[in-house]
């Protein structure tokens, strides 16, 4: 964690809900989950636009998108808002909770934990660091419910076909898409992993070649 944020371990009197004054509540299994600080710009570019704040997604929502994002980054697709939102689907889960889920398109990503059991009681409180001159690049404030529509098209349309096609087939552990080094190669991550050896070959133990049912 940079300088440029403070922690706060909550107290038994603490809430997730109720965080302290300039403060936002993020979970223990986010960072499982692959998020790291600060949170990737196209997660916040997303939920700026879905109008929800990162710290009410799930687990499984980062690993998906960091997997999404991953993957974009190995195969030169655009990064744009339009392909990211096109691409994912967002549901409420519980009362200010959402999770973002890859459309069947995606099916190639798999292997999300089936379960996250109580991971809302693992919390913590962060602020950025306001004498380090940084902020937020989305509203941080909770919401009851996204938006449904449809963000601006970008300039120059991107067409996904030929990425889907060469998905097409191939299959993705999502948790060995989330390691730290490819996080730090692809921008995710700041811890300075890197990857040992060539990233072609690295990429080449993480796809199977099976088909996958759409």
């Amino acid at each position: 964690m940079s300088d440029h944020y403070e922690i706060m371990i909550p107290m038994a009197k603490d809430q997730a809900h109720l965080p302290p004054e300039g403060y936002h509540t993020l979970y223990l299994n986010h960072l499982d989950m692959g998020l790291r600080f600060p949170v990737p710009r196209f997660i916040q570019n997303l939920c700026d636009h879905l109008k929800v704040s990162p710290s009410q997604l799930t687990p499984n929502s980062y690993s998906s998108l960091l997997a999404l994002g991953v993957i974009l980054w190995f195969f030169r697709a655009p990064f744009s808002l339009h392909l990211i939102y096109n691409f994912t689907q967002v549901r409420q889960q519980d009362v200010g909770k959402f999770f973002i889920l890859l459309k069947p398109e995606l099916g190639c990503i798999k292997e999300n934990p089936t379960s996250h059991k109580g991971w809302m009681n693992l919390y913590f409180f962060l602020r950025l660091n306001a004498r380090e001159g940084v902020s937020w690049h989305c509203d941080m404030s909770w919401s009851k419910k996204p938006t449904k529509r449809d963000p601006p098209l970008p300039a120059q349309e991107y067409d996904p076909t030929k990425f889907l096609n060469d998905m097409s087939g191939k299959c993705f552990n999502a948790q060995e898409l989330i390691q730290e080094d490819l996080l730090c190669h692809f921008g995710f991550s700041r811890k300075g992993v890197e990857v040992e050896g060539d990233l072609d070959i690295a990429f080449s133990f993480l796809l199977t070649t099976r088909s996958v049912s759409f």
